[in-house]
């Protein structure tokens, strides 16, 4: 392990790190959302650390609470939203 980031942060994989993939903390407030995006031809995986939230994905929705995690296929739509009272922490990685 190279270094410790903390969700204040908000590069957790930056591209002096590493070639190949890139990483950030994303805080979300209550009732806040990313919105639908996709990776494109990127997978995804997002590490929820703390809160609660709504995913969206492919059609399919479905709630889920810290600690968890979810991985997105490639070309995939999807949307988190925060659906709790309090920050939603998580932190994605993808590949760059």
């Amino acid at each position: 392990m190279s270094k410790a980031v903390h969700p204040s942060h908000e590069a957790l994989i930056t591209p002096e790190d590493s070639e190949f993939l890139r990483s950030r903390w994303v805080v979300l407030g209550p009732g806040k959302e990313v919105g639908e995006h996709t990776t494109g031809d990127r997978e995804e995986v997002v590490v929820f650390v703390s809160g609660s939230a709504l995913v969206e994905a492919a059609g399919e929705r479905e709630e889920v609470e810290a600690p968890a995690a979810v991985f997105f296929p490639r070309n995939t739509p999807h949307n988190i939203k925060n659906i709790g009272q309090d920050p939603l922490i998580y932190a994605y990685v993808v590949k760059r």
